[in-house]
């Protein structure tokens, strides 16, 4: 059994131990707050010079100094939240201290993520200060050029590699300017020869695909239209021109017979000491092959974001187009062997390194019936090869080195919020390091600054990660993302408003955010009107929510997100009542549970949380005590005996979630069980027994069960239809594959998953019933 009062006990001991940090120079509130995070004071001079190059090599020798002022190798420890610590005998309490005492002279692996985020600090603080104007709209103001392409004038590609390499020396300059916030002139370098080179275009479209994929990132994975058509556009584009660059080399079939009768003829010649030597694509033809695969990768990821099963089935479709183009450029390059680094380019040769690895790690997201179409290419995930090229990629600092190390952090950081009961433990400390890595080189980029808050929420350290989302937006103010990276800090804010149950300043950042427009109205609407329910200000509340099904017009709701049909569904649910069983529901806690973030939150918060959920089900015993009484004294032939399946369904799971979170597997189980056992008797909430099921495998992992957990996750797949399905099954995915992976075995389909025991125990607890110690403590 998993010694869960120990790990509680190490994330006291954590926090007792946060280190201490110099505040004299602090000149504002928002630099004041980096003190209590843990940050350095000597991050936080602000920076006088106005070059952006010379700030930029001045902050990463700055960091680099203080990385080196250790001797030695620095040993990354376990973050709080994942230690074990000794049990309290004499030998193991010294060797305690020892471990301490070595962990006051290295970086905490907590301290290196604040040090990664204090590395642009003195940018956000000179930016917060600059008081530029924001536009009201990113892309009206400067918008990115996508006008057709005259494909009859594009020609084949001569250039050999070394020509290759000094020609796109401003694409190189223009993604360096990119993942440093200067957007306007990264795109002014991208559209010079947007219309003729496609690693040009490519890079315009990766551009415009990086801000629609951040900027989905807050809505549950919901892309804003706007964003992901110029994606799209641009991504075409690119793909158009190197398709015709390929067309435009192509061997007529008289030239293809000519050259091959000379090479079987000149075997046959005297005195010849060597072999012909093998003829290869030439580079600007693996160049183009390259091109189109990303172009069609990056589309594919687009389209899966979309979270609808025909944009799974498209997103499948441009992922084999794209597989097609990285298979050829990969065997011809293993063909080549040692020749390939004197014959390709550095860019095209690490676009095959990004393009397979991305690949490797983004097969095993897909929901199962996309990966059975998936499985007819021929290849099979393999994330330790994905991983290892994806490095390999990024350590080049060549043109696709930031993205490489975009992917990656993807996977580590947000892919793991997803499942951090599972991930967490393997995925923090390459993250930090990624982060450390990639903003020595980018200093002044928003995009590693949000991928610093989401690890951060990993540690539970949320005041860290508002100062992460918070300097993302500074930085960015002026840039052509502003909107964009102000609207995400603001929505994520919003998260960890909510997961520090402030449900006053949760509510004002759902309520500027649903007036913005920008998103799902109806959703951010409902969040709002949950946060003032949280508040005891119900009446604010119900105008809040009856203002939701406005919000997305009839005619429209044959095509509206999962996002808007969930809000719609709540607030319908709602009205049925008249409003009447507010009581009976958590509408705030609900949708921490959906996203998984009880585990990240901080126990006393957990504990304030578990009694508004014993509070409300206290009120479903008493209503229906009431009506129970009624029936007692009078016939009521034509009045439905209570009914709060939904309400109490969706309060135990709620609870079941935050007992997980606390560790205290054990009492969850007789609320999960309950929950999975009246299935058939909810009538809207069809989520409830699938995310049961999920939890259930946690609390299972959590008692060392690990192929219960695999064979409750594997249930979980089972079901369809309900809110939220591909998030859920994203998340169940990443589970089992990193279970297996463990070397946990997969039960038999066959065989009969007997859950957790009750031990005899055949009643529900009462819902004020104290909760019991971490099962270790037993």
């Amino acid at each position: 059994m998993l010694e869960e009062d120990n790990s509680q006990a190490g994330n006291n001991s954590a926090t007792e131990k946060s280190p201490e940090v110099a505040a004299d120079e602090l000149t504002n509130d928002k630099t004041a707050n980096l003190a209590e995070s843990g940050l350095d004071s000597a991050y936080l001079t602000p920076d006088s010079s106005d070059d952006p190059e010379s700030t930029a090599a001045a902050e990463t020798s700055e960091h680099q100094e203080q990385l080196q002022a250790d001797n030695g190798e620095i040993k990354l420890g376990t973050p709080a939240l994942l230690q074990v610590p000794n049990d309290g005998t004499e030998e193991q309490a010294a060797a305690s201290q020892t471990a301490t005492d070595e962990q006051s002279q290295e970086p905490s692996l907590e301290q290196r993520l604040a040090d990664s985020v204090a590395i642009s600090a003195p940018k956000a603080i000179t930016a917060q200060q600059s008081n530029n104007v924001q536009r009201t709209s990113s892309f009206s103001a400067n918008p990115i050029k996508t006008g057709k392409i005259n494909l009859k004038t594009i020609t084949a590609n001569t250039l050999g590699p070394r020509e290759q390499e000094a020609a796109d020396e401003p694409v190189l300059r223009g993604i360096h300017h990119l993942f440093n916030n200067r957007f306007s002139q990264a795109k002014n370098i991208f559209e010079d020869k947007a219309d003729k080179d496609p690693l040009y275009s490519l890079g315009l479209g990766s551009m415009a695909f990086l801000i629609a994929t951040m900027v989905s990132q807050a809505i549950f994975f919901q892309i804003y239209e706007h964003d992901i058509n110029v994606a799209l556009e641009t991504l075409t584009n690119a793909y158009n021109i190197a398709t015709a660059q390929i067309s435009a080399t192509k061997t007529p079939l008289s030239e293809r017979f000519s050259n091959y009768y000379r090479s079987m003829t000149s075997k046959e010649e005297a005195n010849t000491q060597q072999e012909p030597q093998a003829e290869f694509l030439s580079n600007g033809t693996m160049r183009a092959h390259v091109i189109v695969a990303e172009s069609c990768l990056q589309t594919a990821i687009l389209q899966f974001l979309q979270e609808s099963m025909f944009s799974y089935m498209k997103g499948a479709l441009n992922l084999k187009r794209s597989y097609k183009s990285y298979n050829m450029a990969w065997q011809e390059f293993q063909k080549m062997g040692q020749q390939a680094y004197t014959l390709l380019d550095e860019d095209t040769i690490s676009g095959i390194q990004f393009g397979i690895g991305s690949i490797h790690l983004l097969l095993p997201m897909l929901p199962t019936k996309v990966l059975k179409v998936v499985a007819t290419f021929g290849w099979t995930p393999d994330r330790p090869l994905g991983i290892s090229m994806l490095k390999e990629c990024a350590a080049k600092k060549r043109v696709r080195a930031p993205m490489a190390a975009s992917m990656l952090l993807a996977y580590y950081s947000i892919l793991t919020t997803f499942a951090p009961q599972v991930l967490a433990a393997d995925n923090l400390q390459p993250a930090i390091e990624t982060l450390l890595e990639s903003q020595q080189v980018y200093p002044n980029s928003s995009f590693f600054l949000f991928f610093a808050g989401y690890t951060s929420r990993l540690t539970k350290n949320i005041t860290l990660a508002s100062q992460s989302f918070e300097f993302a937006r500074d930085i960015a103010q002026g840039e052509l993302a502003a909107v964009e990276f102000r609207l995400l800090s603001q929505y994520e804010m919003a998260y960890n408003y909510l997961m520090t149950t402030n449900w006053q300043k949760a509510a004002e950042a759902f309520s500027e955010l649903q007036k913005e427009k920008y998103w799902s109205e109806a959703f951010c609407n409902f969040a709002y009107g949950a946060c003032l329910e949280a508040l005891g200000e119900r009446t604010d509340a119900i105008l809040a929510f009856a203002e939701v099904p406005q919000l997305v017009p009839a005619k429209k709701r044959s095509k509206m997100s999962g996002l808007d049909a969930y809000a719609i569904r709540k607030v319908e649910t709602f009205q049925a009542s008249g409003y009447q069983d507010m009581d009976f529901t958590m509408s705030a806690l609900e949708i921490l549970c959906i996203n998984n973030l009880f585990c990240m939150m901080e126990p006393d918060v957990l504990h304030d949380c578990l009694k508004l959920v014993d509070k409300a089900l206290e009120s479903i015993i008493e209503r229906e005590k009431q009506e129970y009484e009624i029936r007692m004294r009078e016939l009521a032939p034509g009045t439905a005996p209570p009914n709060y399946f939904d309400q109490r369904g969706t309060l135990l799971l709620i609870k079941s979630s935050i007992l997980n979170s606390l560790h205290y597997y054990r009492d969850s189980i007789l609320h999960l069980n309950w929950i999975i056992d009246h299935g058939v008797a909810y009538q809207s909430e069809k989520w409830l027994v699938p995310f049961a099921c999920w939890e259930a495998g946690v609390t299972t992992w959590g008692l060392e069960e690990k192929s219960k957990s695999i064979a409750f996750w594997d249930r979980a797949l089972t079901y369809t239809k309900y809110d939220f399905e591909y998030r859920l099954t994203l998340r169940v995915n990443l589970a089992i594959e990193r279970a297996l992976e463990q070397g946990v075995q997969r039960p038999a389909p066959n065989q009969p998953d007997k859950g957790p025991s009750t031990n005899g125990r055949s009643r529900m607890p009462k819902s004020t019933s104290t909760t019991l110690p971490p099962d270790d403590e037993e």
